[in-house]
């Protein structure tokens, strides 16, 4: 966390194994999933996180 330009930056990081470029591409969209042999039953998520995230800091008016 910290600033520039003016504005307060916020960084997240992840330890997972990695994105693509395709893939990182599509994270903020809603229902994204990277994997899609993972279901809900076996512990997969929505793929709303990074989605709600991003539009809690639109609603900020923060930018990705």
């Amino acid at each position: 966390m910290g600033s520039a330009g003016g504005h307060e930056v916020i960084e997240v990081a992840a330890c997972g194994p990695g994105l693509t470029p395709e893939q990182a591409a599509r994270v903020f969209e809603r229902f994204y999933r990277v994997d899609a042999s993972r279901s809900r039953q076996a512990g997969g998520g929505t793929g709303l996180g990074p989605a709600i995230a991003s539009a809690l800091v639109q609603a900020h008016g923060g930018g990705l």
